[in-house]
């Protein structure tokens, strides 16, 4: 009956272009209809695991607070804006109403500090508007006629030493480009042309359209980066399929500390921005450009943590650092592992995920050390969900289980919609996947069958171990 007066509710709201303020609604919604499907193992492992849910259509919100386990319960709360994505904060971080107190209030902070971390990011940038090119620009431009459009060819050599890359930061890269020029400095190939189309309009404004001034394998050139509170750290990525020279890399070839710092705009009195001191950089983990390469870079949500997985002469090691470089620990990856994996670190822990199908948990000491509590064949369930292990999964870690969540977003594993939506969980230890699961709530399931359409997780779900 709940559910049949929610979609009446949500269809007349489709009709209405007025906004509603203060509808008193929430009681009517607040208990909703919850089905758990088990998928394979006993649902008693997930005891203790609470997860946040946060789906949304236009101007309406709900957020969800689920208990999973034997006998999984949910407790929802909504919110109405006045305009389409647009969520009250206040709202966000209450307590959903039965659920527990200061909960999203912290799962809020933990997104917020984490956002907060990525503004001293770095990125490596190429094509960068260049004074040398803008000369040869307006040379062309002196010589044309209103109206008129011309292709040129233009010999990279003639114009630069070296490929513009530069490293920049994630927001505000302009502000870096002349310090972060010699993280990688690659001399430019002889004769590689692009092409330079130039056109002046009949009222004298112009244009131009350039290839992009990089070599056809720059794709495999890169910079991992991992952002810790006063600072970054970064280092090259080199793909197999570049051959990379000491001459192209004035730094060195390791794991640098580049602090970051508040600097005053001076065009904008009362304005700053955060500027990387490329001068005070350190190299922290020095590394041997004919035998290493770097195989992931990640921080933790708190800044406090740097840890980095390198392939040495053909084995994996993980580098554990502490936020100011210090090295706190050296551990050898288990081969199962393979030569390339990604890594996700948390509060706490951290989790290896192999191409060669394993994955290995670590715990994280309060210094920084990392220590591998269990590495074992990854039989995550992903094969009927839409979900990309990096941006979409959550995970939570307690006392050797492994708790992994992650939305299907109401699409099957080739992006096409179902109408149907829910969180998957699953927990492993190391014996193994010893519980999956699948949780669909009233709310999203009784909208995505009468609207097929629902924007679901704008953020990955908030997962944790609560008792």
């Amino acid at each position: 009956m709940k559910r049949t007066i929610l979609c009446l509710i949500l269809a007349l709201l489709c009709l209405v272009s007025i906004p509603v303020m203060g509808l008193g609604l929430q009681r009517d919604i607040q208990d909703t209809e919850l089905t758990h499907t088990v998928l394979s193992g006993d649902p008693e492992a997930a005891e203790g695991l609470t997860l946040g849910l946060v789906s949304c259509y236009r101007n309406l919100f709900w957020k969800q607070e689920l208990q999973a386990g034997q006998k999984p319960t949910v407790e929802t709360d909504f919110f109405l804006g006045t305009a389409a994505g647009k969520m009250n904060e206040g709202w966000f971080i209450e307590s959903v109403p039965g659920g527990q107190a200061g909960l999203w209030k912290e799962w809020y902070l933990q997104d917020w500090r984490e956002e907060q971390l990525e503004y001293n990011s770095l990125v490596l940038y190429t094509n960068s508007y260049d004074e040398k090119i803008d000369e040869l620009f307006m040379d062309l431009l002196d010589g044309m006629e209103p109206g008129q459009e011309q292709t040129v060819e233009v010999d990279l050599s003639s114009y630069y030493d070296c490929y513009p890359y530069y490293l920049g930061g994630r927001y505000i890269s302009w502000e870096y480009v002349d310090g972060g020029r010699d993280f990688i400095r690659r001399p430019v190939e002889e004769g590689h042309v692009v092409k330079m189309t130039v056109r002046k309009d009949s009222n004298n404004s112009s244009s131009q359209g350039m290839e992009e001034i990089a070599p056809e394998d720059m794709g495999y050139v890169g910079a991992f980066s991992a952002p810790v509170g006063q600072g970054c750290f970064v280092a090259q990525s080199f793909d197999e399929r570049v051959e990379p020279e000491e001459s192209w890399l004035p730094w060195g070839f390791g794991l640098f500390y580049v602090p970051v710092t508040e600097t005053a705009w001076e065009e904008m009195p009362g304005i700053t921005y955060l500027q990387p001191q490329y001068d005070e950089r350190i190299c922290v983990v020095p590394l041997n450009l004919e035998t290493d390469r770097v195989v992931a870079l990640d921080s933790d949500p708190e800044g406090e943590s740097v840890h980095m997985v390198t392939r040495e002469s053909g084995a994996c090691w993980l580098t554990s650092l502490s936020a100011d470089g210090t090295v706190r620990s050296r551990l050898q990856l288990p081969e199962a592992l393979g030569q390339e994996m990604e890594l996700k670190v948390r509060r706490g822990f951290l989790v290896l995920r192999g191409q060669s199908g394993c994955l290995a948990v670590c715990t994280i000491g309060t210094d920084g050390a990392a220590a591998l509590d269990f590495c074992v064949a990854d039989s995550l369930e992903k094969e009927n969900w839409n979900v990309r292990w990096w941006e979409d999964v959550a995970l939570a870690y307690r006392n050797g289980s492994l708790a992994v969540a992650f939305g299907t977003a109401g699409l099957d594993k080739w992006g096409d919609r179902t109408g149907r939506l829910g969180t998957v969980v699953q927990i492993l230890d190391a014996s193994g996947m010893v519980y999956a699961g699948v949780y669909t709530s009233g709310p999203e399931d009784a909208w995505a069958y009468n609207h097929g359409e629902v924007s679901l997780y704008e953020i990955r779900p908030w997962i944790c171990w609560t008792s």
